[in-house]
Protein backbone atom coordinates (compact mmCIF):
# COMPACT_ATOMS: atom_id res chain seq x y z
CA UNK A 1 0.00 0.00 0.00
CA UNK A 2 1.59 3.12 -1.18
CA UNK A 3 0.88 5.32 2.21
CA UNK A 4 2.71 8.69 1.05
CA UNK A 5 -0.78 9.32 -1.38
CA UNK A 6 -3.00 8.87 1.74
CA UNK A 7 -4.09 11.37 3.58
CA UNK A 8 -4.63 11.05 7.14
CA UNK A 9 -7.46 13.11 9.42
CA UNK A 10 -7.00 13.76 13.04
CA UNK A 11 -9.89 10.74 13.82
CA UNK A 12 -7.58 8.21 11.22
CA UNK A 13 -4.41 9.17 13.20
CA UNK A 14 -6.04 8.50 16.75
CA UNK A 15 -7.40 5.26 15.06
CA UNK A 16 -4.23 4.32 14.08
CA UNK A 17 -2.67 5.31 17.66
CA UNK A 18 -5.68 3.29 19.34
CA UNK A 19 -5.25 0.13 16.99
CA UNK A 20 -0.90 0.62 17.66
CA UNK A 21 -1.58 0.46 21.23
CA UNK A 22 -4.12 -2.06 21.05
CA UNK A 23 -1.69 -4.16 19.30
CA UNK A 24 1.28 -3.68 21.26
CA UNK A 25 -1.07 -5.15 24.60
CA UNK A 26 -0.96 -8.46 22.87
CA UNK A 27 1.17 -11.67 23.73
CA UNK A 28 1.92 -11.84 20.47
CA UNK A 29 1.52 -8.19 18.72
CA UNK A 30 1.46 -8.19 14.79
CA UNK A 31 4.02 -6.00 14.02
CA UNK A 32 3.20 -5.28 10.46
CA UNK A 33 0.00 -4.00 11.91
CA UNK A 34 2.30 -2.18 14.10
CA UNK A 35 4.93 -0.90 11.80
CA UNK A 36 2.28 -0.20 8.29
CA UNK A 37 0.64 2.15 11.77
CA UNK A 38 3.19 3.74 12.12
CA UNK A 39 4.10 4.48 8.80
CA UNK A 40 0.64 6.29 8.71
CA UNK A 41 1.05 8.38 11.28
CA UNK A 42 4.99 9.40 10.41
CA UNK A 43 4.05 13.23 9.00
CA UNK A 44 2.04 13.79 11.77
CA UNK A 45 4.93 12.46 14.17
CA UNK A 46 7.50 14.84 12.64
CA UNK A 47 5.28 17.67 13.13
CA UNK A 48 3.57 17.09 16.58
CA UNK A 49 6.23 15.72 18.65
CA UNK A 50 8.30 18.38 18.86
CA UNK A 51 8.45 19.96 22.57
CA UNK A 52 7.17 16.73 24.36
CA UNK A 53 9.67 14.92 26.10
CA UNK A 54 10.02 11.26 25.27
CA UNK A 55 8.22 9.85 27.99
CA UNK A 56 5.16 12.09 27.08
CA UNK A 57 6.28 10.69 23.06
CA UNK A 58 6.77 6.96 24.11
CA UNK A 59 3.23 7.02 25.86
CA UNK A 60 1.51 8.04 22.47
CA UNK A 61 3.80 5.81 20.25
CA UNK A 62 4.76 3.21 22.39
CA UNK A 63 6.50 1.35 19.34
CA UNK A 64 9.34 3.63 19.47
CA UNK A 65 10.25 1.20 22.34
CA UNK A 66 11.23 -1.59 19.56
CA UNK A 67 14.30 -1.41 17.89
CA UNK A 68 13.04 -2.18 14.53
CA UNK A 69 10.67 0.75 14.73
CA UNK A 70 12.87 3.14 15.44
CA UNK A 71 15.34 1.41 12.80
CA UNK A 72 12.60 2.46 10.31
CA UNK A 73 11.84 5.94 11.83
CA UNK A 74 15.48 6.33 11.00
CA UNK A 75 15.66 5.45 7.51
CA UNK A 76 12.03 7.57 6.89
CA UNK A 77 13.59 10.66 8.26
CA UNK A 78 16.58 9.94 6.23
CA UNK A 79 14.48 9.47 3.51
CA UNK A 80 12.58 12.47 3.57
CA UNK A 81 15.85 14.78 4.24
CA UNK A 82 17.70 13.45 1.01
CA UNK A 83 15.12 12.23 -0.78
CA UNK A 84 16.72 9.15 -1.02
CA UNK A 85 17.05 6.18 1.72
CA UNK A 86 20.66 5.92 0.57
CA UNK A 87 22.84 8.59 -1.21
Amino acid sequence: MDTDAIVEDEQSLNDHISTMAAELQKPRPNITVVSERMKRTFAHRRQHIEGLTTSEVLDIYPALRYDHEVSLLLVMSLTHLTGSWYQ
